[in-house]
């Protein structure tokens, strides 16, 4: 197996969508969304595969089966000896990382666009008035007052700032470092018009409109970099090939976009390794907390309600708002059409687990459960393609 690191720069503007039609035209609106990990996933297979000369299922197992395993169109079925999808984050110009800003925590805006660290959702408390969940019935949190400051929008947090709210520290009495979707791409609405693929024809009154995103991008002394997505994955093949370098297709509508491949085998780190240590050397402390939490890194299925930790049930969650995704299976005339519409919790959920009685007496019982290999799979059906990748933190 080899570990590698893939940056992804937007060449076009990008459109991710809600995975239905535009050719629906004034049927609906369609919607943008973050990319989900089956787009990560299959634009960099693709782009791998294109360069190993598989030109579709037909030849896949003979010219990439070796580095990527064998074809499977299911997002769901655990096939042995197949690439995985670690995870991803968001990147800017830089390639400095950014994550989901966690539900449990509250930002306000504050001077000079930036934002405050102000309350945190714990479940538990005396208070009644927030159930912080809108797909089951959740375990009661204290509800924040809302200010009118308060951020709306999603928030993305830096690898210091993710680091110190999963390892326990007091993010409260800090400024956090967090960004807006704006400063890593500016929205870009495009007027289209339905085609009558049998007539080649327009058709009458069928405007649509898609919501694509222009990347940031800078000249730098390495070249022109561009805001966009770094991902983690697992491949069969012992080697990285510097051949897999070059532009790719990303999301809908089939957009260019850069791809620059890393191996991360040797003595490089595992992925997000700092914040595993620390989190580590937290369990460590004389104070154990009230438990763990599990922060999602990536969607997660929702089908078997919120996922279990180490033979540990999650007795609160911070989850926001549900996706709902689609997606396209066009591989092979048997698997031709839609796929089922999956309902997922989105990135930066957190879930809470409590400590038993023998684990808030003993640090090393502590530490075998958040020591697991990380990013953690909550759904293991769906661990290759890259959903529901968790990562362990401590809950004081």
């Amino acid at each position: 197996m080899t570990r590698l690191e893939v940056r992804i720069d937007a060449v076009d503007p990008l459109l991710f969508g809600d995975n239905r039609s535009a050719r629906a035209g004034d049927d609906h609106a369609l919607g943008d969304q973050d990319p989900t990990p089956a787009t990560l996933y299959g634009a960099v297979g693709g782009r791998i595969a294109a360069a190993l000369g598989a030109r579709g299922q037909k030849d896949w197992n003979e010219k990439a089966g070796a580095v990527l395993g064998p074809f499977v169109a299911a997002l769901d079925r655990e096939e042995p000896d197949r690439a995985e999808l670690l995870g991803y984050a968001l990147h800017d110009t830089e390639g400095e990382l950014w994550f989901p800003k966690p539900f449990h925590l509250v930002a306000e805006t504050r001077k000079h666009n930036g934002f405050n660290l102000t309350t945190k959702y714990q479940p538990g408390a005396e208070s009644t008035a927030g159930v912080v969940s809108h797909l089951e019935t959740a375990a009661l949190l204290t509800a924040p007052k809302i200010t009118k400051d308060e951020h709306e929008g999603p928030l993305w947090v830096s690898a210091h700032t993710l680091r110190q709210a999963l390892a326990g520290e007091d993010v409260d009495a800090m400024d956090f470092d967090a960004r807006p979707a704006e400063s890593f791409y500016l929205a870009e609405t495009r007027v289209g018009l339905t085609v009558s693929n049998h007539r080649h024809a327009a058709v009458g009154g069928r405007l649509f409109a898609r919501p694509y995103r222009r990347f940031h991008g800078t000249l730098a002394s390495k070249g022109f970099h561009t805001a966009g997505y770094t991902a983690w994955l697992r491949l069969l093949a012992e080697a990285v090939s510097a051949a897999w370098n070059g532009t790719g297709f990303f999301g809908g509508d089939r957009r260019r976009a850069r791809f620059i491949f890393h191996d991360l085998t040797g003595d490089t780190p595992p992925p997000l390794d700092r914040i595993r240590k620390a989190v580590l050397a937290a369990a460590d402390a004389t104070e154990p907390g009230r438990g763990f939490l599990a922060y999602l890194l990536t969607p997660a299925p929702a089908r078997n309600g919120w996922p279990s930790v180490a033979n540990h049930n999650a007795m609160g969650a911070a989850v926001g708002r549900p996706l709902f995704v689609s997606g396209w299976q066009g591989a092979a005339e048997k698997t031709w059409g839609p796929r089922p519409i999956e309902t997922l919790y989105p990135a930066g959920s957190v879930f809470f687990y409590e400590w038993i009685d023998a684990e808030r007496k003993s640090a090393e019982a502590r530490r075998q459960i958040l020591s697991q290999s990380w990013p953690m799979a909550a759904v293991p059906a769906f661990r290759y393609a890259g959903f529901g990748r968790l990562l362990l933190g401590v809950w004081r």
